[in-house]
């Protein structure tokens, strides 16, 4: 734009640098015997075409820097990076936290096997040991004794049963109270300022027309 040569109305010419930042009016630069107006110069058909000539020039050359496609492609591939690495954090949060969770179950499981296992009645009392013992007794004093002894370890065993029962159901696994919407955890997709430009390569570039990860 700056070495564009500017016609003047004394048929000199200079270039369209010299009067950029200039006053509206100054002396002619090249025979200095007359004053220019510079809007009105830049007016002229001959200059106002060179000018409007070297904008468009720009404009292209602008336009196809830019490549409003490539603009596309880099705004839209960004957010969808944005969006893999959000999931991608919450659900290794997500996997380990279940992981934790799943080591305590196991922990609380074990402890009351461990609990169970060393102890000597549910060890000691079986059905086929029963049997086998109550049916070599011959004596009828004696099968009631060994009927009265099996009677009451199954009914230890029982309270001892129960007592776990009671002891397991105190474990739970409580969900959140509030119903967490999928949006609130990973984000939303969204346009900023989409109703107050309008969608136009410039607008775009500019920053006006924008998709967010939020």
């Amino acid at each position: 734009m700056d070495e564009i040569d500017i016609r003047f109305c004394c048929e000199s010419f200079t270039k369209y640098s010299n009067l950029i930042n200039k006053t509206d009016e100054i002396i002619c630069p090249e025979c200095s015997k007359h004053y220019v107006n510079i809007k009105e110069t830049l007016k002229i058909p001959i200059n106002r075409e060179k000018i409007l000539r070297k904008e468009v020039e720009l404009f292209f050359e602008k336009l196809e820097l830019s490549n409003i496609n490539k603009c596309i492609e880099r705004q839209f591939n960004e957010i969808t990076f944005q969006i893999d690495i959000q999931c991608e954090s919450l659900i290794e949060k997500i996997n380990n936290y279940r992981i934790e969770l799943i080591e305590k179950v196991k922990k609380n499981r074990n402890d009351i096997i461990r609990q169970l296992d060393k102890s000597k009645i549910v060890n000691k009392i079986s059905k086929n040991l029963y049997i086998e013992e109550f049916e070599k007794t011959k004596n009828l004093f004696d099968k009631l004794k060994i009927e009265e002894d099996t009677k009451q370890k199954l009914k230890e065993k029982e309270r001892m049963e129960n007592e776990i029962k009671d002891e397991i159901d105190k474990y739970k696994f409580l969900k959140p109270e509030k119903n967490i919407e999928i949006e609130e955890i990973v984000g939303v997709f969204v346009a900023t300022k989409l109703l107050k430009k309008n969608l136009t390569r410039e607008s775009i570039q500019n920053g006006y027309f924008k998709y967010y990860l939020i």
